[in-house]
């Protein structure tokens, strides 16, 4: 399948694991103004309430950086002060500097290591840059406190989720079924944790209680969508991610999906439609969306679009394999070769086992005449394709889920 060139498979995990990522971590962005702590049990100095005041009001009138310089000059005043260094910590969130804001959670924690606050924050900042694991720890001492704390529970989740650790995930996104049964993104997540953990019975059973309760739930649709996807069953997909799209239209993500398999199928030009669609959605997933664009630009000869598209592809995220292959691939047609050759290097870092981008780069030392880095390429082609033959019976043989 061509799925495994572009790394759709990794793309999808992250991609469904933050469609409700902003709503959760909303949540814990919110000044801490009533943290019960020894600093704050003693009187303040004139000057340390005016100066409290003042950054309260800044960061509630948006000027985060300001609020920042303030709260830093509280921090040297009131040095074990659990709140200021979570006030610290969020108004560095709010401007994206999510490791000087851990660095401000875990000065507080220094000072009360069971402060709710700073272990939800540090959590979300950790998540929020996609430090999975280090969001872990401090996110379970959180629960440990409030075992019912739905925020702690969904960014665990969202967390093992993200970090391939499915058994785990299935874990935490389970009482946060029980508490929302309805909630279609929690459905599909279950689901999905599920089946990449290879739990068939509890899998078989939770389809059926959706089912059951939800006939109609598009995370129902949606997982078998996947399940005949990974079947290289894609007319019957597509079939799966119409109906779920049909249902909800609003599901995050959905017209990413339908735009790949559309993509796959060579279907150009209903496949742009979605990616444009995806585009168009407030959280959708638009890095990626406007690589597989330029993919198409460059496949219909417009060169320049297909750059332009590239090019902001990897400024959103510099993940996004396709828009590194194809400028590699603009750039060899055009005899810029140190040009290409970086490109394809850096498509190869983020897929070092899909054989497209070192048969290409192979081609591109040919045409320069370095004979011995050509061969060392070719090499690694022929690697590859042999490792995928010998595995066919191996990826027949596992056990896809039942589709009712």
């Amino acid at each position: 399948m061509k799925a495994a060139s572009y790394g759709f498979r990794s793309l999808a995990l992250t991609a469904i694991v933050t469609l409700g990522a902003a709503q959760t971590i909303a949540g814990s962005i919110a000044l801490d103004q009533n943290q019960n702590t020894s600093a704050q049990k003693r009187p303040e100095t004139a000057a340390g309430e005016n100066l409290a005041e003042k950054a309260r009001r800044l960061y509630a009138a948006g000027d985060y950086e300001e609020a920042i310089k303030v709260y830093e000059a509280l921090a040297v005043r009131e040095p074990q002060s659990v709140t200021v260094f979570i006030n610290l910590g969020v108004a560095y969130a709010k401007t994206g500097q999510f490791s000087l804001a851990a660095k401000a959670y875990r000065r507080a924690l220094d000072i009360d290591a069971k402060s709710f606050p700073a272990l939800i924050n540090l959590g979300v900042a950790e998540f929020k840059a996609d430090i999975f694991q280090e969001a872990i720890k401090p996110l379970e001492a959180a629960l440990r406190i409030d075992p019912s704390n739905r925020q702690a529970q969904t960014l665990l989740a969202m967390s093992h989720f993200s970090l391939r650790q499915f058994e785990s995930a299935a874990r935490y996104f389970e009482p946060l079924f029980k508490g929302e049964p309805a909630n279609t993104a929690v459905q599909y997540l279950l689901g999905e944790s599920y089946f990449r953990s290879h739990q068939q019975r509890l899998l078989e059973a939770f389809v059926q209680e959706v089912t059951k309760s939800f006939p109609d739930s598009p995370a129902l649709h949606m997982l078998a969508g996947e399940a005949y996807e990974r079947m290289d069953r894609i007319n019957e997909a597509i079939q799966e991610f119409r109906a779920a799209e049909k249902t909800d239209p609003r599901l995050p993500r959905i017209h990413f999906y339908l735009g790949y398999l559309l993509w796959e199928k060579a279907e150009y030009t209903d496949a742009a439609a979605e990616f444009e669609a995806e585009l168009a959605s407030p959280n959708g997933e638009h890095a990626q969306a406007e690589g597989y664009l330029g993919d198409i630009a460059r496949k219909a000869g417009d060169t320049k679009r297909a750059e332009e598209l590239c090019k902001r592809a990897i400024l959103k995220d510099r993940g996004v394999r396709i828009a590194h292959f194809n400028l590699a691939v603009i750039a060899a047609q055009q005899n810029r070769w140190p040009e290409a050759e970086s490109w394809f290097l850096s498509a190869i870092d983020l897929d070092p086992n899909s054989a497209d981008a070192y048969y290409r780069l192979a081609m591109v030392y040919r045409a320069q005449k370095k004979f011995a880095q050509h061969q060392v390429m070719m090499n690694k082609v022929k690697q590859i394709n042999d490792a995928q033959r010998q595995s066919v019976g191996t990826a027949l043989s596992g056990s896809a889920p039942k589709i009712q």
